[in-house]
């Protein structure tokens, strides 16, 4: 989905995208919180949910200024797949060490 922003796209599809992976966005919520309290059994990350969305709504375009320029956008795609690449390692690398400690 994401990727499709990079190939510079005709509005009509770069709308069409934005709303499919805002739909995405908006329902994964309710998938996330059973792997967090996973993670933390007490259940006191989950209440943190909301305002880490809103930290990383804020700080992901502060960010994104810093790898951009007016005539080249790409950093910032590629600043989110490091972002996402990053979440991914961490949310792994939790896993796999929980599972050791809890044995």
């Amino acid at each position: 989905m994401v990727w499709l922003l990079g190939t510079h796209p005709t509005a009509g599809l770069f709308l069409l995208d934005a709303a499919v992976f805002g739909f995405i966005y908006l329902f994964i919520l309710p998938f996330m919180v059973p792997m967090l309290i996973e993670a933390d059994p007490s259940r006191r990350a989950a209440v943190l949910t909301s305002g880490v969305g809103l930290l990383g709504s804020g700080i992901g375009p502060a960010l994104a200024t810093l790898v951009i320029s007016s005539e080249n956008i790409a950093g910032a795609l590629w600043l989110g797949a490091g972002c996402l690449f990053g979440a991914f390692s961490i949310a792994t690398w939790l896993r796999f060490t929980r599972a050791v400690r809890s044995h």
